[in-house]
């Protein structure tokens, strides 16, 4: 009897844990879904960067100390630029060849990397969070690609008030779709796109037979403020 009796207590402790599990899930997935829908995007590529940073401080500790300082510096962009309405597009630039830089102390990846950016971009402003988070999803989709090689090319132009940035990434020519979370992770940022720059950018993705292709142009001068 008392066994019998300890076992449903233990039971019932267990389906009571299970509950509050599942609770915690829906709220998760509503919070996931509430920010989705506002075009709030969380900084995964912090999280990424310190894992990987764990890994390579045992293989290459000599180069810590400059990552620590990239880690930091991104983690003040996310921290006090988030909010901002705009922000100089030139310490988007810097960002953004930081956050590169990260993902080229990954020696294991066997990633060719090409970056061109504009180097003069006067005066102009943006709305943050929207190029890095881009990029980022961009090597998360790379990473998942099984090749022995391969490559990614990002090129950024500005002119006339507009900035285009161009990110192609390598694929095996027998892929025909993007990896399952990047049409989540590209719809988030197109909504906030659409909430920042209603009518005044554009998002392209092209499929080619050995690469990914996503081009993006803003009008920076369309954002609402």
């Amino acid at each position: 009897m008392e066994g019998s009796l300890a076992a449903a207590i233990k039971l019932g402790k267990m389906w009571y844990i299970k509950l509050q599990e599942l609770d915690l899930m829906k709220k998760e997935k509503i919070k996931s879904e509430s920010e989705a829908e506002d075009g709030k995007i969380q900084p995964v590529f912090l999280v990424s960067a310190l894992d990987r940073l764990e890994i390579l401080a045992e293989k290459k500790p000599e180069i810590i100390p400059a990552l620590l300082q990239k880690i930091k510096n991104l983690m003040k962009y996310v921290i006090y630029d988030y909010n901002q309405p705009k922000v100089p597009l030139k310490r988007e630039m810097e960002l953004l060849k930081e956050y590169i830089e990260l993902e080229k102390a990954d020696v294991s990846k066997c990633i060719t990397i090409s970056v061109k950016l504009p180097e003069n971009v006067s005066d102009e402003k943006i709305s943050p969070f929207i190029i890095l988070p881009l990029v980022e999803n961009s090597f998360r989709q790379l990473s998942l690609i099984d090749m022995p090689q391969k490559f990614m090319k990002l090129e950024g132009k500005l002119y006339a008030g507009n900035f285009a940035m161009s990110i192609a990434w390598s694929k095996p020519v027998d892929t025909s779709t993007l990896h399952n979370g990047s049409n989540s992770s590209l719809g988030t940022i197109n909504k906030r796109l659409s909430l920042l720059y209603p009518q005044s950018h554009k998002i392209k993705i092209v499929i080619k037979p050995d690469e990914f292709v996503v081009n993006l142009k803003i009008d920076l001068d369309g954002a609402i403020n």
